[in-house]
């Protein structure tokens, strides 16, 4: 370890666990595939079933709620892995922390608001999210729901 400094070897351990865990929140509990966004919708909300055309009846509006979530969830970890990577070549002399400060929060509202509104935009449009839950998705996912007391049953695999 004699031809690197020590402030650069933890240097680049900080932002490389700090990427490590961004990553593996992301592929842990920001999944936005439509499977695993009816499985956790179901283990949360009532089902009940339409008597006369054997449909599932369930809020639409929590359903699609529950996409956006993911889907803010998994672009904020992006956010995050890349912001420590642009950090490495950032650098903010003591003459403008004030200027520093002030943009970060103009920057980051603009960024919260843009990424918002363009999530709100993509799930309009998405098919996979506005796709109703049928009974062959809780088929295909072995999820059981139990119609006469509202709730659900989920095999153990």
């Amino acid at each position: 370890m004699n031809c690197i400094n020590w402030f650069v070897f933890f240097y680049i351990l900080a932002i490389s666990l700090q990427i490590s865990g961004a990553v593996m929140l992301l592929w842990y509990s920001a999944s936005t595939k439509r499977d695993d966004v009816i499985k956790r919708f179901m283990k949360r909300k009532i089902v009940s079933k339409d008597k006369d055309t054997n449909s599932i009846e369930y809020d639409k509006k929590t359903y699609k709620e529950e996409y956006k979530v993911a889907c803010l969830n998994k672009i904020s970890f992006g956010y995050i892995a890349v912001g420590y990577i642009i950090n490495i070549w950032g650098d903010c002399s003591s003459d403008w922390k004030i200027f520093v400060a002030f943009e970060t929060v103009l920057n980051s509202i603009l960024i919260l608001f843009i990424t918002y509104k363009e999530t709100l935009l993509w799930m309009h449009f998405s098919k996979k999210v506005n796709m109703e839950i049928s009974n062959d998705d809780l088929e295909r996912l072995d999820i059981r729901p139990d119609y006469t007391t509202k709730s659900f049953i989920t095999k153990e695999k």
